[in-house]
């Protein structure tokens, strides 16, 4: 099998862990290179539809295993924090930002767990479960930078305290491509042309502060089609578990052959009405965007999006990036691409 890239390349004199796809078999350097010389892409959306279902129904078979060995649940850590008030008070030793970010980390190792294997018959936390594996590797973490400080692969925030932090509006988030600035109280997705990350900073104190870092080493490409779960994001809550900062989701787009019109079936559950922004990357450089499609969730639902990617030079294998600007919780259960030779008749 081969990559778009080597697992640690070295930029601007440090070592970086790349985000990796697996590319196709047919798909040789020089015929990925003269799909992108002239990439011109359209794409165009042909149906929704929607089957309402509950949300919370949906990703109740997400879970992983804590240091305790405790099953641990759900991508929505508001709902987590409410738990952990009611089981953890606070004491000397105990401080409420702990808590959130207890909260945070539950709900971000039950998202890398789904990134990787996703249950497929029988129940969580017993013997009779089974696993369909995805194959996806993504890592993440919650804590304070400041102190004991926070770092993930090779990603981590400038040690400051929260005064400063709050004063600046911005912390400093340090990659092997340089500095990062991220808004406080909001989140930021970060796309460098050899990797693939989302920072959030929840919540702000005078000398505490929360930060979160999620990186993608290993992307989850198509087909899969998931009878239960999905492959998910996650919300990241703030103080008073009212809202919450959500993440995107990276997949590889991968066409079985060349083609020059891909058709895609998107399964995609929602826990609200909210709108999701599908963007295409080079998977060469994914700074370099080449094509974005804007589609309307409906809430406690999934819905069906069908839609056609065409390119008179071929249609390539991409990175999809799935923004969530309205801070939604999704979860996508089927991604399948079939390929057509000719862009309007004859199918392969």
């Amino acid at each position: 099998m081969s990559y778009n890239f080597l697992e640690c390349e070295w930029v601007y004199g440090r070592k970086l862990v790349t985000t990796r796809i697996e590319m196709p078999m047919w798909c040789t350097s020089d015929i990925l290179n003269f799909m992108f010389r002239h990439p011109v892409l359209e794409v165009k959306l042909r149906k929704i539809r929607t089957i309402d279902k509950d949300f919370d129904s949906i990703v109740e078979s997400m879970y992983a295993v804590d240091w305790t060995e405790d099953v641990i649940q759900h991508i929505d850590s508001r709902k987590i924090l409410k738990d952990v008030r009611k089981t953890i008070p606070l004491c000397d030793v105990i401080h409420e930002w702990m808590r959130i970010s207890y909260a945070h980390n539950v709900a971000i190792s039950v998202m890398k767990q789904n990134y990787a294997n996703v249950l497929a018959t029988g129940k969580k936390g017993t013997m009779e479960a089974n696993f369909v594996t995805v194959g996806g590797i993504v890592d993440g973490k919650s804590d304070d930078p400041y102190i004991p400080g926070l770092q993930v692969q090779d990603i981590s925030y400038v040690s400051e305290t929260g005064e400063t932090v709050a004063n600046n509006g911005f912390a400093k988030l340090n990659t092997p491509y340089g500095i990062d600035h991220v808004p406080i109280l909001d989140k930021k997705t970060i796309i460098k042309p050899k990797m693939l990350a989302w920072t959030a900073i929840p919540w702000v104190g005078t000398k505490q502060w929360i930060g979160a870092i999620v990186k993608w080493l290993k992307l989850v490409r198509n087909p899969f089609d998931l009878s239960k779960g999905g492959i998910p994001n996650v919300l990241l809550t703030n103080k008073d578990a009212t809202e919450g900062l959500s993440s995107p989701v990276f997949l590889a787009h991968i066409p079985p052959r060349f083609g020059l019109r891909n058709d895609i079936e998107l399964d995609i559950a929602s826990n609200k009405d909210q709108r999701i922004e599908i963007y295409y990357r080079d998977p060469r450089d994914f700074t370099r965007a080449l094509c974005k499609l804007t589609v309307p969730l409906q809430g406690n639902a999934v819905n069906k999006i069908r839609y056609s990617i065409r390119s008179l030079f071929g249609v390539p294998p991409m990175l999809m990036h799935i923004e969530t600007p309205d801070n939604g919780l999704i979860a996508v259960k089927k991604f399948n691409v079939r390929s057509y030779l000719f862009p309007f008749l004859i199918p392969i």
